[in-house]
């Protein structure tokens, strides 16, 4: 389009239908968290990278950018809806550099695909992940028959589970054998601990570089830029703030999960800690949810 004939149709609406890839990332990036063969999950993997790549190369377009200015400078009165879609396209593409000097432009799109690159490759090791752990019955007591019968079995009999959601949630709201519990959610919290860690030590450093080339003091204050909180202060003070309302009723919960937790103690003989950890929580929950509120997710 020429420069001066800009106009809504050929220049904002045109950029918005060409760029509505919203439900084709879904499409292509749902079947790398549930297809069971690993072929379509590595091509839906690659078929993300490729999205996320089109979409940084594209809110880098100079080209794409003045275009935009261009029709915005003409100041023409617009609709709600429309100044606030044309806003939002002029913010992202100076929220990916457009405003940067070349040099730094060319730096936050290397960094940007490489957050992309080892995000995908993060998300990929959580999804492949394959740990199988042995269980006896007795050491699954409480889940019901038909959980129990779900679990394949090893050659001794015993079930063999995995930490993927099917297998992992049960056994942290059903299974009344505290060690289990804390074994599967130990192992559960740790997952690709030794793949992952690299990475998401090599992310906070990208971030934090990202967001200084676009002016912001951390990650955290580019991505509340554009939110209701707007600075991490904010959003800090706001969390702090509902804490300090809600303890009471926190301290009343807790003391129902650790009643609970005492009667269970004292039924098995077993020592009583006067703690609720993190393999305790969906445990106690649920028994409050039964027997409070009548409700059996089973």
């Amino acid at each position: 389009v020429p420069e001066g004939a800009h106009t809504w149709n050929n220049t904002i609406k045109a950029f918005e239908d060409a760029f509505c890839i919203s439900s084709l990332y879904a499409s292509v990036y749902f079947p790398s968290y549930i297809d069971p063969k690993k072929d379509v999950r590595d091509a839906s993997n690659a078929g993300k990278k490729k999205l996320d790549d089109f979409q940084i190369d594209t809110y880098m377009r100079e080209d794409l950018y003045k275009a935009v200015i261009s029709y915005k400078n003409k100041g023409e009165k617009l609709e709600e809806l429309e100044q606030r879609l044309l806003n939002k396209i002029v913010e992202d593409f100076e929220r990916n550099g457009l405003g940067l000097s070349v040099e730094k432009r060319e730096q936050l799109k290397v960094i940007k695909k490489r957050i992309s690159e080892l995000s995908i490759k993060a998300s990929q090791n959580m999804n492949e992940e394959n740990s199988k752990y042995t269980f006896t019955e007795q050491e699954l007591e409480g889940l019901p028959k038909d959980i129990i019968d779900h679990f394949p079995k090893d050659e001794n009999g015993k079930c063999i589970v995995t930490l993927k959601y099917p297998d992992y949630v049960p056994i942290q709201k059903h299974c009344n054998v505290e060690e289990t519990r804390k074994n599967l959610e130990t192992a559960y919290s740790s997952r690709c601990q030794q793949e992952n860690t690299p990475i998401l030590e090599e992310l906070i450093k990208l971030r934090h570089e990202g967001a200084s080339l676009l002016g912001y003091p951390c990650h955290s204050a580019y991505v509340l830029a554009i939110r209701m909180a707007k600075t991490p202060e904010t959003a800090i003070n706001f969390l702090d703030d509902l804490v300090e309302k809600l303890k009471p009723s926190l301290e009343r919960e807790i003391l129902k999960f650790l009643e609970l937790k005492q009667e269970d103690c004292l039924k098995k003989n077993t020592p009583f800690d006067n703690k609720i950890n993190s393999w305790d929580y969906n445990y106690y929950l649920n028994k409050i949810l039964e027997r409070d509120y009548s409700i059996n997710e089973n």
